[in-house]
């Protein structure tokens, strides 16, 4: 068993041997070839960009819906108390002048009262009629006429109130413009007390924007300022302009922001759409640059300037910032200078770099 174990061990090392001389002897044929050994290209690899002159607006942003301008609802009611017997339209409905909204009836309480009025008339001037004869016939006296016809006069009154009301037996509330039903709180066989809104409708062209904002931004712009609302539906949307008419002076309380109205620019928006609001503040000046281009190292905003090919590390402050663009200042970069605005994460103080037009 030893000296086979011997012979296996001895085979393995001649194996050994024979195989680095093999190597060996590759190398010494690719260097007679003339065969140039494999390197990399030093310096890192990045795009780069002029630096511009240039200006962005500070924009406040916030969310909100379409909703009714305050105050702008037509409400329907009956000075009587109805029965509804049918609603004819449903909340959110678009509806023209004419159109008909809700029938009601006397409910059963308001033909009771219709009925007793109607009787009362008919009593009380039959009691003044007999009062002028018992006069005539000195069976009376004049205050007994005076008394009779006053309440004959009141009861004439109250008929007439119920009759004017024009709810006599069932009819069919219209809509008196086109617009918007808003508000629908009744269903068929509600019985609505006097004067209590039926339903509401809002013209097409009295809905709002609500956006709600930080309250130190609601501070910095003023009534008729432009603002851009995109609804916000999982869509590409298009953006509207519109303009601000109202600004709170209340913060609210389970929010903590503040909610600014603007029209709606024309857009084809729907109530209760959510919307996101742009506002633009002040405008500065600087140099503008991709945001790609910035990076922190520890404490500090740098961006890197290139000269000679090799990178150079600015520290700069940031004045502004929207969408992908940046406005930044700082030593040592000027217009017209090249700054990296990929390949940055890589960089340090006097890199080497390759630039990719």
């Amino acid at each position: 068993m030893t000296r086979w174990f011997s012979d296996i061990a001895a085979v393995l090392i001649v194996a050994l041997v024979v195989g680095w001389v093999g190597v060996q002897y590759g190398r010494q044929s690719r260097a007679s070839a003339g065969e140039a050994p494999r390197t990399f290209a030093p310096g890192a690899s990045v795009s780069t960009q002029l630096l511009q002159v240039g200006t962005l607006s500070t924009v406040a942003s916030g969310f909100g819906q379409v909703t009714v301008v305050p105050g702008s609802a037509r409400s329907y009611s009956v000075p009587i108390e109805v029965l509804v017997e049918a609603v004819l339209v449903a909340p959110g409905e678009n509806v023209r002048a004419g159109q008909p909204l809700v029938r009601v009836a006397p409910s059963p309480g308001a033909n009771l009262a219709l009925r007793q009025a109607r009787a009362d008339v008919v009593l009380t001037k039959s009691a003044y009629e007999l009062a002028q004869n018992r006069l005539e016939m000195q069976l009376g006296s004049k205050s007994d006429v005076s008394q009779a016809k006053g309440a004959w006069i009141q009861a004439q009154a109250v008929l007439e109130s119920l009759d004017a009301s024009g709810v006599t037996s069932s009819m069919e509330l219209a809509s008196s413009e086109a617009g918007i039903v808003t508000a629908l709180t009744w269903s068929a066989g509600a019985i609505v007390a006097p004067g209590a809104s039926l339903l509401e409708v809002t013209p097409l062209d009295h809905l709002q924007a609500s956006i709600w904002i930080e309250p130190e931004d609601a501070r910095q712009f003023s009534v008729g300022a432009p603002v851009r609302l995109t609804p916000i539906d999982g869509r590409e949307a298009v953006t509207t302009t519109g303009e601000v008419t109202m600004i709170s002076s209340r913060v609210d309380p389970s929010t903590l922001l503040v909610q600014v109205g603007a029209t709606l620019g024309g857009g084809r928006l729907l109530l209760g759409q959510y919307l996101r609001g742009e506002l633009e503040l002040d405008q500065q000046e600087g140099l503008l640059v991709p945001r790609s281009a910035l990076v922190v190292r520890g404490d500090a905003l740098v961006v890197y300037a290139i000269e000679a090919g090799v990178a150079h590390e600015h520290v700069v402050q940031l004045l502004g910032e929207r969408g992908d663009m940046a406005l930044i200042e700082g030593d040592g970069v000027i217009a017209g200078g090249v700054v990296v605005t990929s390949g940055v994460a890589g960089l340090s103080e006097g890199t080497t770099v390759n630039v990719n037009l």
